[in-house]
């Protein structure tokens, strides 16, 4: 039997074991937290980086794929873009809704409600195009008591594609006249007289417009010119017609704007197929202006017969008709601006009737018309057909 001291004793060294390896298990489970803590740390500190990197990466991707698509939209200057895709039913369609929203407004004589509004629906479509259209009015009144009992107002419509350097560059101008013929006895609405030339005109402003990047490298811009108070009040003469042109052409003059025109293009009496319309070369058109005028021949006879509506009909001939037709591009022929006449000989049937309303007007030939006119323009500043 051993004794309780022995007991004891073996006791308190069991004790002092235990104490022991308790000593010994602290530092492992204090070593086991700390390596728990750096995993944890080294951890989430990994996947802030792949967070961060992950981040760069679409940020990288995105960049590129914006830079992308920005060079798909942009057309490369030594690629020129080609127009034959341009929708003939869009074309027409859009003419015929500026027709008749200026025929809706009825007479256009001026000093007339009808004038009035034609001149803000102009503006409305340039002021749409803003800010790639500068516009411009020159306003004035003419004592035409004598004639018609009153003073009359008159106002232009000018119209300028704000390319860079735009009032330096020499100008292509487009122009009609947008007022109507006073009749007594009945209704004169100037179908083709000249509403269907307006509307072809501000039609090109949105084929300018769209395309305006190719404009900008030529050394040409475009200006349209809506000229007021075209026709006479009561019989044409030097003082009695012309109203628009004559003024403007004179303060151009003063300004010193005339040597800055490189051609002055007049479409009148467009619209009509009876007869089927013909423009020839006349004298006045200079050599410059007969240079600008065989363009429209050449495009149109190097066409083929399907981009016409009326294929077998030729609308630019080649010829020279040696005749003077007064229109509102004598003031600036006489002051030495180059000019193409587009007014069909013969006049049509519904000149000067009551018979020149839409009635009148085939929009096929308008639009055979406006495509060669367009092209013939727009090829000059480097589009291909």
């Amino acid at each position: 039997m051993k004794s309780p001291n022995s007991i004891e004793l073996k006791t308190l060294q069991t004790e002092v074991d235990d104490d022991d390896e308790d000593l010994e298990e602290r530092p492992r489970s204090t070593m086991k937290k700390h390596k728990n803590k750096s995993f944890l740390f080294y951890s989430i500190v990994a996947l802030v980086l792949f967070f961060i990197l992950s981040l760069i990466i679409v940020i990288v991707l995105a960049s590129f794929y914006v830079v992308m698509i920005a060079l798909s939209t942009t057309t490369s200057p030594t690629s020129p873009p080609t127009i034959d895709s341009f929708n003939r039913t869009t074309i027409k369609q859009t003419i015929q809704n500026y027709t008749r929203t200026i025929l809706n407004f009825g007479t256009r004589v001026p000093g007339e409600i009808g004038n009035t509004n034609t001149q803000l629906f102009m503006k409305q479509i340039f002021s749409s195009l803003s800010p790639h259209w500068i516009i411009e009015e020159d306003s004035f009144q003419v004592d035409t008591t004598r004639l018609i009992g009153r003073m009359s107002p008159f106002t232009n419509i000018i119209a300028t594609l704000n390319t860079t350097n735009a009032q330096q560059k020499r100008k292509i101008i487009l122009a009609a006249h947008f007022d109507s013929k006073l009749f007594t006895g009945f209704t004169f609405l100037g179908a083709s007289d000249s509403v269907a030339s307006c509307a072809m005109l501000l039609h090109l402003a949105q084929w300018f417009t769209l395309h305006k990047q190719w404009i900008e490298s030529s050394p040409f811009t475009i200006q349209m010119v809506f000229f007021d108070g075209e026709e006479a009040f009561i019989n044409w003469s030097q003082e009695d017609s012309l109203y628009g042109s004559r003024h403007l052409a004179q303060q151009w003059q003063h300004q010193q704007l005339l040597s800055n025109i490189e051609v002055m293009i007049l479409l009148d009496l467009i619209g009509c197929n009876a007869p089927m319309p013909s423009f020839y070369d006349f004298p006045h058109h200079g050599t410059v202006g007969s240079k600008w005028y065989q363009k429209m021949v050449q495009l149109e006879a190097n066409r083929t017969l399907s981009t016409k509506y009326y294929s077998q009909h030729t609308y630019f001939h080649s010829t020279r008709y040696n005749t003077f037709i007064d229109d509102d591009h004598r003031p600036f022929y006489e002051r030495g601006v180059p000019i193409v006449h587009l007014i069909p000989i013969p006049f049509p049937n519904a000149w000067h009737t009551q018979s020149d309303n839409e009635s009148a007007l085939d929009y096929e030939v308008v639009t055979d018309i406006f495509c060669i006119l367009g092209r013939t323009l727009l090829k000059q500043f480097g589009f291909q057909f």
